[in-house]
């Protein structure tokens, strides 16, 4: 086919493609609700942020007109029109006629083909929940604009929109020849519009009471994360340091690629007459010092990757940072009037979401060290964005340091979470799984179950890309929960230990060999730290928050091991935990203090030996020295030999 050819073929198709969008917006027209409001938004200011790491898988590029700052945002100014909107108590229920204007474009390459679109329409784009769509001048929906994250400002009449995911439209799809790549988040959207109400202010009043903190009145702090998606966001070759952004080639390639994966968590405050609203303040936010711990208190998320092999064992394959969350939308608040909390309060009843894109922010990503997980304390002095810099600034002094972006090598990978091409692939059949994982650290919360989940993903080539399709429904609790279900069988034990210092999971299973028994452990810290600290907040120093430094498991008598292994999430051979025999048991170590298994982490035992299964007690140490030395978990042991079992040797 001739380049005119497949060019006049695209165009048919983006024409095609946009219609059923432009259809689905317009059959928007909700039955009013109590509360709510007309409103117009006018002119202001879009931000694009577009992964261009995505976009270069297939080949192409989208180039918008203005500079993109050190964010990779590009800064559209809007004309002076209007959209129509509607919301109840905070809360957008629909987008309705006009819509916002941007005085520039973008221009989209892919191969031969060149598409130059020299401005965007932001549009209704479709009804439940609320959606937005960015259309050329012939109306071909390249992006639509979905879980957004938004504030109606009256007292400044602003509609303020930190972010929203930027998902593949029609037009882009077929631009890219994938249709699966609809829906796909490319990106992100950030809107700062003037806001106007269109109609009178409801006569309802409001009901909810802002705020009600934990232990006041016995209101306890209980949030819960109520569903989970993933998507892959980039993928480089890993061995090609002079190039480092060659495009992976996957299953089977030359070379064992880094893959990025980010996911959208949906959590929701419980509802209860002793729900305590949830303080949400961005980090060094200005003022005074915020209720009710008098810091910039707000809830941190983290994500991780398991692979359960097909011989039953599961090792962890990635992580995160730690996502500083920043901003609370207040959906679908069981009392709507609540919804105005939006902000820096989750209120009662209350969902909040931080998506795909709010999750690929460097802006907001910082190591877990300088976490206590069980207590949810942050500690900003000396952090990643209080610390002491080059011009001879002191770390410390409670003032935001700016942001520098980092080496061109760890953009778009530094805290995020990272896997190896070769840990997403298997043989089809053979009983390989995998879990994508997800929690957010909540100070105060009353069940730390609740507030994390997982999903069952399988890893799926597409010819450009790897994606996680999910296998099952979202489930609360750990991943370890999917390979050993909580509890005790003769051959399975999946055991908690709950402690002021935090939770762990001891998870074992033992499997016949021939004529002896592997035994395979799993210890999943969940929120365990023995941490070191100094000061007091908001200028709390977190010198570090180290987890388990040690494991052991006892032995019989006659009962000889072989075949011992240890695993964790890095790939480094140098800090592998070591392992001895004395004393009666086999003591799996940290190496000189060092990797040692710190909260959101998994490291996995494994040996052999001749003894069967039995109820026993594993030891485990914290890294840090103190009291008590040890903690004693119940669970799978080796027991007494064969040999030895009638008492004769």
């Amino acid at each position: 086919m001739s380049v005119r050819r497949a060019a006049a073929a695209l165009a048919l198709v983006l024409g095609a493609a946009s219609g059923a969008a432009v259809a689905a917006s317009a059959a928007w027209n909700p039955a009013p609700v109590p509360g709510e409001r007309a409103w117009s938004a006018q002119g202001g200011e879009l931000r694009l942020r577009i992964n261009h790491d995505l976009l270069r898988q297939y080949g192409a590029r989208v180039d918008p007109h203005p500079a993109q700052d050190m964010h990779g945002a590009a800064a559209y100014g809007l004309r002076d029109d209007t959209l129509a909107f509607s919301a109840a108590w905070g809360n957008i229920r629909g987008f309705g006629a006009g819509a916002l204007t941007t005085r520039a474009g973008f221009v989209a390459r892919r191969g031969a083909h060149r598409i130059d679109v020299p401005w965007l329409s932001v549009q209704a784009g479709g009804s439940d929940p609320p959606a937005l769509a960015l259309r050329d001048a012939r109306g071909r929906t390249w992006f639509v604009v979905e879980r957004m994250m938004y504030r109606l400002d009256e007292s400044e009449g602003r509609l303020r929109m930190p972010t929203a995911d930027l998902r593949a439209g029609p037009a882009l799809a077929a631009f890219l020849g994938d249709p699966d790549a609809a829906g796909l988040v490319f990106g992100g959207l950030a809107l700062d519009s003037g806001l106007a109400p269109a109609g009178p202010a409801p006569d309802q009043p409001k009901t909810c009471a802002v705020p009600q903190w934990h232990g006041t009145g016995g209101r306890l702090t209980d949030v819960l994360l109520v569903s989970l998606t993933v998507q892959q966001l980039r993928c480089r070759l890993s061995t090609d340091r002079v190039q480092p952004f060659d495009l992976c080639d996957g299953p089977g390639g030359t070379d064992d690629g880094e893959v990025v994966f980010a996911p959208s968590a949906f959590l929701r405050n419980s509802d209860t007459d002793s729900t305590a609203d949830v303080p949400w303040y961005e980090k060094f936010m200005a003022g005074t010092p915020r209720p009710p711990y008098g810091n910039d208190q707000h809830p941190i998320l983290v994500w991780n990757l398991y692979r359960a092999s097909a011989d039953g064992r599961i090792r962890q394959i990635g992580r995160s940072g730690a996502k500083h969350a920043w901003f609370s939308a207040n959906l679908g608040c069981n009392d709507p009037t609540c919804g105005t909390m939006g902000g820096n309060i989750l209120g009662r009843g209350c969902a909040d979401e931080y998506n795909v894109d709010s999750n690929d922010l460097d802006y907001y990503l910082a190591p877990r060290s300088e976490i206590v997980p069980a207590r949810g304390l942050w500690g900003r002095c000396g952090s990643t964005w209080d610390r002491a810099l080059a011009s001879g600034a002191p770390g410390c002094d409670g003032v935001h340091d700016p942001w520098t972006p980092p080496p061109a090598a760890e953009q778009g990978y530094r805290q995020r979470l990272v896997t190896r091409e070769s840990d997403l692939e298997s043989t089809p059949g053979d009983g390989t799984r995998w879990f994508f994982e997800a929690w957010y650290v909540v100070r105060d919360d009353v069940d730390i179950l609740n507030t994390m989940g997982r999903i069952e993903v399988e890893p799926r080539w597409t010819g450009s890309q790897w994606r996680l399709h999910a296998l099952a429904s979202f489930a609360n609790g750990p991943a370890v929960d999917g390979w050993v279900a909580p509890g005790a069988s003769p051959q399975a034990r999946n055991d908690t230990l709950a402690t002021p210092e935090g939770t762990l999971r001891i998870v074992a299973r033992a499997t016949p060999v021939g004529a002896r028994w592997r035994y395979d452990y799993a210890v999943m810290n969940l929120d365990f730290a023995r941490a070191l600290t100094e000061g007091a907040e908001p200028d709390l120093r977190v010198v570090d928050a180290r987890g388990i430094g040690a494991i052991s498991v006892p032995l019989p008598a006659g009962g000889g091991t072989s075949a011992i292994q240890a695993f964790d999430v890095d790939r480094d051979a140098t800090n592998d935990w070591r392992w001895a025999t004395a004393g009666g048991a086999l003591r799996f170590e940290a190496p000189d203090g060092a990797n040692t298994l710190d909260w959101g982490t998994l490291h996995a035992f494994s040996f052999e030996s001749t003894a069967p299964p039995r109820e026993g007690v594993v030891d485990v140490v914290p890294a840090r020295a103190g009291s008590p030395a040890s903690y004693a978990v119940p669970s799978l042991v080796p027991g007494v030999p064969p040999l030895f079992a009638d008492g004769f040797e």
